[in-house]
């Protein structure tokens, strides 16, 4: 490697994080929340479309007695039950249950919540009076706050996704079981 080359790594290295590199971080887990909240988008419209579709066409499908009758029937229930859970776990990606912002004191100068409880003076005030070292623990802290944000809603946007995989294969069944009996195929004696 070149004199040149390890001098500028050793210059990097030596680098302590600054505000800039803070925002940055803040600025990728805003991106990580947005793609979050389009990927929820998709996966309501889909269960929402499922479930509507069943709760339609939930008497056609079913046929008027007999095995094929009772197996569709739990199935729809099933593929109901999922689709409405997907839903209920994207709702909690969307509005994640975090602790540190339930302590509301106006003392953050960057957390939206803490800056709409000052009044505008106040806030005004309170920037001004800031050292440097405080507004990088103010940035630090806001890290910490939206890394525990974005890790949260990937985690209720995994369970919504797996719910949705699980909606998908009960499709599949309920598909089977109308070709199946359509066709006149007898799973069990009735």
């Amino acid at each position: 490697m070149s004199k040149d080359c390890m001098s500028n790594t050793k210059e990097l290295s030596d680098e302590k994080p600054s505000k800039s590199d803070l925002w940055d971080i803040i600025k990728r887990y805003d991106s990580y929340i947005a793609t979050i909240n389009f990927k929820s988008g998709l996966i309501t419209t889909f269960n929402f479309g499922i479930f509507a579709g069943l709760l339609l066409k939930a008497s056609d499908l079913l046929p008027d007695s007999g095995f094929y009758m009772w197996a569709i029937a739990i199935n729809l229930v099933l593929i109901a039950l999922f689709s409405l859970l997907s839903v209920i776990f994207v709702m909690n990606s969307i509005k994640p249950k975090l602790k540190s912002s339930e302590k509301l004191k106006p003392t953050s100068v960057i957390f939206f919540g803490s800056v709409a409880e000052y009044e505008r003076e106040d806030y005004l005030k309170k920037f001004e009076s800031m050292d440097a070292n405080s507004f990088l623990e103010d940035i630090s802290g806001q890290v910490h706050e939206v890394a525990r944000i974005t890790k949260s809603k990937f985690n209720s946007l995994d369970k919504a996704t797996t719910s949705t995989k699980v909606n998908l294969f009960l499709l599949l069944i309920l598909f089977i079981l109308i070709v199946f009996d359509t066709l006149g195929v007898t799973l069990c004696q009735s």
